[in-house]
């Protein structure tokens, strides 16, 4: 059985204001361990099985210099979270057939 875990990290930076910015949302940041959020999140998933992470083209690169080996799943535009996880189960399926 093949197990996936999906990060998902988009967002505009606004919940978390004033320490989250557009350029910098929560989970690029360094809250509780001296480490950022979604590496985190990445290490705990990974535990697990494959890990993808749903974001923007802008959060990719910086997420990248994050977690080098990091697998992407690119949202077209953001929706909020329920179209986003359909998007990636519709992406993961066509790449699992």
């Amino acid at each position: 059985m093949r197990i996936l875990s999906l990060i998902l990290a988009g967002g505009k930076g606004e919940r978390f204001w004033p320490l989250s910015r557009k350029n910098k949302p929560k989970q690029l940041l360094d809250l509780f361990t001296g480490k950022p959020l979604i590496l985190e999140a990445y290490e705990r998933a990974k535990l697990f099985g494959e890990v993808y992470i749903i974001t923007t083209q802008e959060l990719q690169k910086q997420i990248k210099q994050i977690i080098k080996d990091a697998k992407f799943i690119i949202e077209p535009f953001g929706k909020n979270t329920a179209p986003a996880i359909y998007y990636s189960i519709k992406n993961l399926k066509i790449k699992d057939e």
